[in-house]
């Protein structure tokens, strides 16, 4: 109960579960200036109760507003790659929603077979946690490898401290933390693109 809001923390096997459900939630809350509270009780269950605050404005005006993050770089194929079968429809969602075309992978192999067969993709988009025996910070230097001109965008939910262990340089691939907000990912995906796109 005491962490069960912390990132990546799950009972569940590898593989089975990442420990994301309830922290993405609390993230999104907490962005929204709102809280959560969860009771939980031994042979009465638990509720999670979600507080937002009260929005201003009708629902069309707030549609409106919503539009306004224009971007720089036109609609790309990106490359979702995400193990999580529940994390990876909601991201698709979001990319598709952000006017780009989305593929998809489960892990790194997989990934680097829809790589290879799909000339037209333009980032990728990767989480850095995987089962399978492949890293996304391995995947992504072996997208670039195969394809120089490629975009990669990192997410994970680490923080940049315990990120940096891991990694070498923080610099070597641009990073989105979870949670995130779609104008986040929005400009973490343009960024991305306008770096490689730069390069050329």
């Amino acid at each position: 109960r005491a962490r069960v809001f912390e990132p990546f923390f799950t009972t569940k096997e590898i593989g089975k579960g990442s420990g994301l459900g309830l922290s993405m939630v609390y993230g999104f809350v907490r962005q929204s200036n709102g809280f959560v509270v969860l009771e939980s009780d031994i042979g009465r269950g638990t509720s999670v109760h979600l507080y937002l605050p009260w929005a201003e404005g009708t629902g069309a005006e707030n549609a409106q507003s919503s539009h306004e993050h224009r971007h720089s770089t036109d609609a790309a194929t990106i490359l979702v790659v995400e193990d999580d079968p529940h994390v990876r429809p909601v991201v698709v969602d979001l990319i598709t929603g952000l006017g780009h075309r989305a593929l998809e992978a489960n892990n790194g192999r997989d990934a680097l077979t829809v790589l290879d067969r799909r000339p037209e993709i333009d980032l990728v988009f990767t989480d850095i946690v995987m089962p399978e025996g492949m890293s996304g910070i391995e995947l992504a230097r072996e997208a670039r490898r195969r394809r120089p001109g490629i975009a990669i965008l990192l997410t994970t939910g680490f923080t940049s401290q315990s990120l940096a262990q891991e990694q070498e340089s923080d610099k070597e691939f641009r990073i989105i933390h979870k949670p995130y907000r779609h104008e986040e990912l929005a400009d973490a995906i343009d960024g991305a693109l306008a770096e490689v796109r730069e390069t050329l």
